[in-house]
């Protein structure tokens, strides 16, 4: 399962606006598990899905293309 934790500086404030935090989350979330199975073992795969998804959901909801880190922590 897929449980992304964003972090943004200066795009929105998550205490103010959780639903932009939740619905960024949930772009990722979507983007990670509609790739095929072996796209998801590939870590590059699934930055790009991830780096893509917030930076789309970002735009959508507030506006603004802003640069994307993605770091990936497999457990």
């Amino acid at each position: 399962p897929c449980s992304p934790m964003v972090a943004v500086n200066g795009v929105y404030d998550r205490d103010v606006e959780p639903e932009i935090a939740h619905e960024v989350e949930d772009a990722v979330t979507a983007a990670v598990e509609d790739l095929p199975k072996p796209r998801r073992r590939n870590d590059d795969d699934v930055r790009e899905a991830a780096r893509l998804a917030v930076r789309r959901s970002i735009r959508a909801l507030c506006g603004k293309r802003p640069q994307i880190d993605v770091h990936l922590v497999r457990v």
